[in-house]
Order: C-alpha cells, then structure tokens, then sequence
C-alpha cells in the first residue's frame, strides 16, 4: 500500500502543477484583456474579474466563471473596440474555465447543498 499511497500523491502533486500553470496563463490573459474594464467597485457589468486571484477562489466562483464562460463563448467580450484575445488564446481560456466548472461539478454531485 506505500507504493500505491506515493503514486497519488505524485498523481495529486502533478494535477496540482497543471493546475498551477494552467491557473497562471488564464491570470495573465485575464490582465491582458479583462481586468481594465471588470475590477473592484467601478468593475463594468459588476464583473469584478479580478477575484480570481487564486485557482481556489476561482473554484469557489463557479457562478460567476460560468457567467464568465458564457460571454466569452458568445463572443460578447471584450468588446470589438478593445483588444482581442487570439483565437488560441480565447480557446485556452474557454477549455481552462470548462475543466475546472467541470471538476467543480462533479466534485459536489449528489450534493443538496444547505438544507
């Protein structure tokens, strides 16, 4: 049982280095294209963007990285006027927001919630 108790925690500690790059690329295309417009109290569409400062605060935000996702998917931001993610870059972030909405999902299936 040792060997299987390292192999995941070498599993767990490789997801959570993806993770952490992964989280890093969707923190710096956020500064790039989103954060100008959707921070603190003057945030547009009170987006406040930039409270996914960490990849657990982005996991607790699921609402509003969902809310996010579905604009970016709807090509509604950012606006024509500013300055436009690649398509590579638009598809890095579409793929990272639906993995972790996906993991978040079935981390709490079957889960009522408060009752």
């Amino acid at each position: 049982f040792p060997i299987l108790a390292s192999l995941n925690i070498g599993c767990f500690e490789l997801l959570a280095a993806e993770d952490d790059k992964d989280f890093e690329l969707f923190g710096d295309l956020l500064k790039t294209y989103c954060t100008e417009c959707h921070t603190g109290e003057t945030a547009e569409a009170d987006v406040e963007l930039n409270l996914f400062d960490s990849i657990s605060a982005l996991r607790r935000k699921t609402d509003l990285a969902k809310r996010t996702l579905d604009t970016l998917q709807q090509n509604q931001m950012p606006p024509v006027d500013s300055l436009q993610p690649t398509d590579e870059e638009r598809q890095k972030i579409l793929l990272f927001l639906n993995r972790i909405l996906k993991e978040e999902a079935e981390r709490f299936a079957g889960d009522p919630g408060p009752i």
